[in-house]
C-alpha cells in the first residue's frame, strides 16, 4: 500500500511542478507579446513622423559633411 501512495505522491508532485512551469511560461510569453506589440506601435508612429518631415526640417541624422571643413 505504501508503494502506491509513493507513486501517487510522485505523480501529483510532477503534475504540480509542470503546472507551475506552464503557468509561469504563459505569463512570460504574454508579457513578451505585449512588449513586442508596444514596440511595433511605437515604430509605426516613428515611421509616420519621419515620412511627414520635409526637406526644410531635416532630422539629426542628416548632417552635411560637404561644407569643406577638411579642405586643403
Amino acid at each position: 500500500m505504501s508503494e502506491i501512495k509513493g507513486q501517487l505522491l510522485g505523480i501529483i508532485l510532477v503534475l504540480i511542478v509542470f503546472g507551475a512551469i506552464s503557468v509561469s511560461m504563459a505569463a512570460v510569453f504574454r508579457n513578451t507579446a505585449k512588449q513586442v506589440t508596444d514596440r511595433s506601435n511605437g515604430l509605426g508612429e516613428a515611421v509616420e513622423t519621419e515620412m511627414n518631415k520635409t526637406e526644410e526640417t531635416p532630422s539629426d541624422d542628416n548632417v552635411d559633411f560637404g561644407s569643406g571643413f577638411l579642405s586643403y
